[in-house]
C-alpha cells in the first residue's frame, strides 16, 4: 500500500507548477476505474482524475491521491505491515499512527508515516481499505511541518473514503466542520 500510495508522481511538485493547475471543483470524486469515493476539501488544484495539489508558500505543495488496486492473493494489509516493520527497521521512517478507523460500513487502516532521512521531513498519510474490487489508498504527501499544520483538513480528506459494496448506494459521508478553514 505505501508503494501504491507513492506510485504517482515521485517527485512531488512545486507550489509554482501546482499554481498553474485548474483549481479542482470541491466535493464527493469517484474514481473513473472503480466504485471508490472522498470528498476533496476547496482550494485544490488538480493533477488529474484522481490526484490534487495543495500549493503552499516556499514553493512546496501538499499531494492529495486516491487510487484502486488489485489485491489477488487477499494479503494487502500484511504487505503494509510488512513494509512498515522494514522502513522503522532500516530507520528510513517513523509511524506516528497506525489504526483502524471505521469508512461508512467498511474498516480501513490509516498510517501517518515521517520520512526520517531528510533535514526538511516529508509526511506520508494514508487510509487504506480492501475491498471486493481492489485495496484502495487514500493518500497525502508532503512538508510534515505543513501537513500537521493542515491535520484536520488532510485527515478530513483521507476519511471521507468510502467504498460501497457491489449494487449498493454510496453511503452518506458526515460533514466535516469547516475544512477551509485549514486553508
Amino acid at each position: 500500500a505505501l508503494v501504491a500510495a507513492c506510485s504517482g508522481p515521485s517527485v512531488q511538485p512545486t507550489a509554482r507548477a501546482v499554481r498553474d493547475l485548474p483549481v479542482a471543483v470541491a466535493g464527493r470524486k469517484t474514481l473513473a476505474t472503480a466504485s471508490g469515493t472522498i470528498d476533496l476539501p476547496p482550494g485544490m488544484r488538480e493533477v488529474d482524475a484522481q490526484t490534487w495539489a495543495l500549493p503552499l508558500p516556499y514553493d512546496q505543495a501538499i499531494g492529495l491521491r486516491l487510487q484502486v488496486q488489485s489485491d489477488p492473493d487477499g494479503a494487502a494489509m500484511a504487505r503494509l505491515d510488512q513494509q512498515i516493520r522494514a522502513m522503522e527497521k532500516t530507520g528510513q521512517a517513523g509511524v506516528e499512527r497506525d489504526a483502524v478507523v471505521q469508512l461508512g460500513d467498511l474498516d480501513g487502516r490509516i498510517v501517518q508515516a515521517v520520512d526520517l532521512d531528510k533535514a526538511n521531513p516529508q509526511a506520508l498519510w494514508l487510509v487504506v481499505a480492501v475491498a471486493e474490487d481492489g485495496v484502495y489508498t487514500a493518500s497525502v504527501a508532503g512538508p510534515a511541518a505543513e501537513v500537521r499544520q493542515r491535520r484536520k483538513l488532510l485527515e478530513g480528506f483521507l476519511l471521507s473514503l468510502r467504498i460501497p459494496a457491489p449494487g449498493r448506494a454510496q453511503p452518506p459521508v458526515p460533514a466535516v466542520d469547516s475544512l477551509a478553514d485549514d486553508v
